[in-house]
This record gives structure tokens, sequence and C-alpha cells, in this order.
């Protein structure tokens, strides 16, 4: 992750696309990469998680986050941008 955040600090404001050509744009701040389009905030330890999960086959391998749910089910993390970030 002392590697890997900021070079994502670094692209923030480029335009990347998802797996399936859905463009998106990204900016980050102290506590989370903000996603502009989704208006989807994703926190630098679930970035963590996602980097120490690697390597996977495809944003539905990126993990879960619990925190997120009141039921335990989890919500994926942003997961087609997070693929593209990796």
């Amino acid at each position: 992750m002392e590697t890997a955040r900021p070079r994502i600090e670094e692209h923030q404001g480029e335009v990347f696309y998802t797996k399936n050509g859905k463009p998106f744009t990204y900016r980050t701040n102290h506590y989370t990469l903000v996603i502009v389009e989704s208006r989807r905030n994703v926190q630098w330890h679930e970035i963590r998680s996602a980097l120490e999960a690697w390597p996977i086959a495809g944003p539905s391998e990126i993990p879960r986050c619990p925190e997120r749910s009141g039921k335990g089910t989890g919500d994926n993390c942003g997961p087609a941008a997070l693929w593209q970030l990796m």
C-alpha cells in the first residue's frame, strides 16, 4: 500500500474504464478515494484489502466489506473501479 497509494493519488482526475468499458474518474482525500460519477467513497483500508487479495481473476473477486452492511452480507468496495486501479 505504501507504493500504491502515491501512484493512485498521482492519477486522480484521469479517465479510467471499467472492465465493461464504462468511463470513470476519481479523486482522493486523506480518508477515501471518491469515484466521481457514482459518488461512491472507497476507504483506503478497503483498497488495502483488495491489494492483499491480489492476484484475482476479476472484479467479482474483490473482497466484500461487511462493515458497510448492517446484516453482515457486505458491500463490494467499488469493484469495477478498484479492478481497473489495480
